[in-house]
């Protein structure tokens, strides 16, 4: 994990304002808020432009799951805030960003399960990468697809997390972290958007 934020280290000066500034970009701080189709306001000061972006990005979604707020959780934001290597990682949603965590993270010594809502298509899965109903897996990955979690204890140590199929039938997981990765949600909030014409949903991603 020390590795992952040293490289995150080295790239982040590739973001830093001073990298925009010397390439003659004028880098304004602050809440940004549409006035028009053509006017943006930053803490009192309007920017015109004949073209505006929006590019806020997004933010991780986060299920109302019984107990995962109390049991805590990790996103793609900060998992790599960890200090260890969790030994038995579960990870809530089988999309791109829960699937990536199925390479890496067991060739590091965690054992990894997925629990997907959806039934992870032929297309996803590779001979380290199998369905599985229950039981050890190839490569230290076991997935749960057709379910959802539906409850998250704390007993000792471990973060428990009950499993629900579509059938019915129910079972518990134990685990070391929770990754959540369900999906995204856009920042939209407090844009103006409205005042720019700009049509938009606040359904979740």
């Amino acid at each position: 994990m020390d590795w992952v934020r040293a490289a995150q280290a080295a790239i982040a000066p590739n973001d830093s304002v001073e990298r925009f500034t010397g390439l003659g970009v004028d880098v304004l701080l602050g809440a940004g808020r549409l006035k028009s189709p053509h006017e943006v306001d930053v803490n009192g000061t309007t920017v015109w432009g004949r073209h505006v972006v929006v590019a806020t990005g997004s933010r991780p979604r986060v299920p109302r799951v019984p107990g995962l707020a109390e049991a805590g959780y990790q996103t793609n934001e900060s998992v790599f805030d960890l200090r260890a290597l969790p030994k038995r990682l579960l990870v809530m949603g089988g999309g791109p960003i829960g699937l990536r965590a199925r390479p890496g993270v067991p060739r590091l010594g965690s054992e990894v399960t997925i629990v997907s809502s959806t039934a992870l298509s032929a297309r996803r899965r590779t001979p380290t990468f199998r369905r599985s109903r229950g039981g050890p897996a190839r490569k230290g990955v076991v997935i749960h697809d057709a379910a959802m979690a539906t409850g998250v204890a704390v007993r000792g140590g471990a973060k428990v997390v009950t499993v629900k199929r579509k059938d019915g039938t129910a079972f518990d997981v134990e685990a070391d972290a929770l990754l959540v990765a369900t999906g995204r949600r856009p920042n939209v909030d407090g844009l103006g958007l409205e005042a720019a014409g700009v049509a938009f949903s606040e359904k979740e991603s």
